[in-house]
């Protein structure tokens, strides 16, 4: 299996304390900062598949020139979020960063619209519907990255495209011992642990 590395991230090339960046302060109980000041505001982005709406949110790069990112984070927490990281992975990347609602997504519907080789990164509880979409042998997608993911939501999958298990070192969402299981779990994947890293390793 390839390894992940170059096709999505590339943590070795990333400064601390930018998109990897020291994450250590946190809302209480989360570990996740909502700030996007001093980065560029992404373009409001909707995308469609088979003439409907699948899915909304922010795009940074120039659409057709790059291969596609999809970013997704579950819950409440905003597309503005990825500001950060967003920024530096589109000099390599289309970047999309998703709303992602507990219903009503078609991560398929919004994998077809985009095309062409995508990249897969969720954190969080935004994971299983990501694992699940890869597991199903989804077409064109080239790497799947996890960040943050409780293990019992992709228990039993089986990802053919090269994943990466991410967590930030100081996270409290998942421990040391849970990522390594779920390394363990997907064959052939990698771990990485980004050091003074907290429970949203995609930057402050």
């Amino acid at each position: 299996m390839m390894p992940v590395e170059g096709a999505a991230v590339r943590p070795r090339n990333i400064t601390p304390g930018t998109a990897w960046g020291d994450n250590r302060r946190r809302k209480a109980g989360h570990g996740y900062t909502a700030r996007a000041e001093g980065g560029v505001a992404g373009r409001q982005i909707e995308l469609k598949s088979g003439g409907r709406t699948v899915a909304s949110g922010l795009e940074w790069g120039a659409p057709g020139s790059r291969r596609p990112a999809l970013l997704l984070v579950a819950g409440s927490h905003a597309p503005a979020e990825w500001t950060a990281f967003a920024e530096r992975l589109a000099g390599l990347h289309r970047v999309i960063a998703l709303a992602w609602r507990d219903t009503g997504n078609d991560l398929a519907g919004a994998c077809r619209s985009v095309a062409g080789g995508t990249v897969l990164i969720a954190h969080g509880g935004a994971c299983k519907d990501a694992a699940r979409y890869a597991a199903s042998g989804a077409a064109g997608l080239v790497a799947l990255v996890l960040s943050d993911c409780p293990a019992d939501d992709v228990a039993g999958l089986r990802v053919a495209a090269p994943v990466l298990i991410l967590r930030g070192r100081q996270s409290a969402l998942m421990s040391h011992a849970e990522a390594v299981a779920l390394r363990e779990a997907f064959p052939g994947s990698r771990l990485i642990e980004p050091e003074e890293c907290g429970s949203w390793p995609f930057g402050s």
